[in-house]
């Protein structure tokens, strides 16, 4: 009960300004949200006359293990805390999923959808964020009688790391290695098959799906200390001041009344924490 008050004290702020928030039809959709090619941006306003929010997901790579959509069902972590925010608003959730997290910035580019769960990028010039809800940590696996021990030691001459291409690990090894190459692949698995082969020295994967990867790789051993820690925010298209507002104060409370702490704790995911309180 204090939960739901403190957060629904936030969604008053903005109902005073909007007018009443309501919730439409039977419940809240489970159904990839079908726009045009282009939409127009919505305040909250337009949110609440509309009775949904339309929420981006990246529901393909590793976006996977925070969201899932099977066909017909969204779970996972980012799938309860839009829930969540829509029960605050009143309003429906209507989930669109893309393939990937350079697709769902097309999305916010488009006006496809209101708000998105995405890493944090504050380079990106098409969308702004609200506060990290959570952090998503990327580590290395590597097999037993490796010399690497620490996350540093893998950037070797003549060291090939093995990463799902266009993931957010990609993009920051392809940045930062100086002596290592990153050999990119179509999925964790092809990846330890790379080293099994020979054909790499070293798997960098989220920690999440450290456990499936780690039985594919006898005597493999996952490094204790993460290679990226990733920031996830929701993000709300450029210009839509009002939007980044209700989600920036919205994650902050989530994360005081411990709803955020709770909501990761029963999905039992590794490597994914709350975020510290504040930008």
């Amino acid at each position: 009960m204090r939960r739901r008050h403190a957060l629904m004290l936030i969604a008053g702020v903005f109902a005073a300004s909007c007018g009443e928030l309501r919730r439409v039809g039977p419940g809240y959709s489970e159904r990839p949200g079908t726009p045009g090619p282009t939409a127009t941006p919505r305040s909250l306003i337009d949110i609440a006359r509309a009775g949904s929010v339309r929420v981006g997901f990246n529901t393909g790579g590793t976006g996977t293990s925070l969201v899932r959509y099977t066909g017909t069902t969204f779970t996972g972590v980012n799938w309860l805390i839009a829930q969540e925010i829509g029960r605050d608003l009143g309003v429906a959730v209507d989930p669109v999923s893309f393939s990937s997290q350079s697709k769902v910035l097309d999305g916010g580019s488009a006006s496809l959808w209101d708000i998105a769960f995405i890493p944090v990028d504050a380079t990106q010039p098409r969308v702004v964020f609200s506060n990290p809800y959570l952090i998503f940590d990327w580590a290395y696996l590597v097999p037993g009688p490796s010399p690497v021990r620490r996350s540093a030691d893998a950037d070797r001459t003549g060291y090939r790391i093995a990463v799902h291409a266009e993931t957010r690990l990609d993009e920051y090894l392809s940045r930062s290695l100086k002596f290592a190459k990153v050999v990119q692949t179509s999925g964790g698995p092809i990846s330890v098959d790379m080293v099994n082969r020979g054909d790499a020295e070293v798997v960098g994967a989220s920690v999440s799906s450290m456990s499936d990867l780690l039985a594919m790789l006898p005597g493999g051993r996952v490094l204790d200390d993460p290679v990226l820690r990733d920031p996830w925010g929701i993000a709300a298209v450029k210009g839509q001041t009002d939007v980044q507002t209700f989600v920036t104060s919205w994650v902050e409370q989530a994360k005081a009344t411990g709803f955020l702490k709770d909501v990761i704790e029963r999905s039992g995911l590794r490597g994914v924490t709350v975020a510290p309180s504040g930008p």
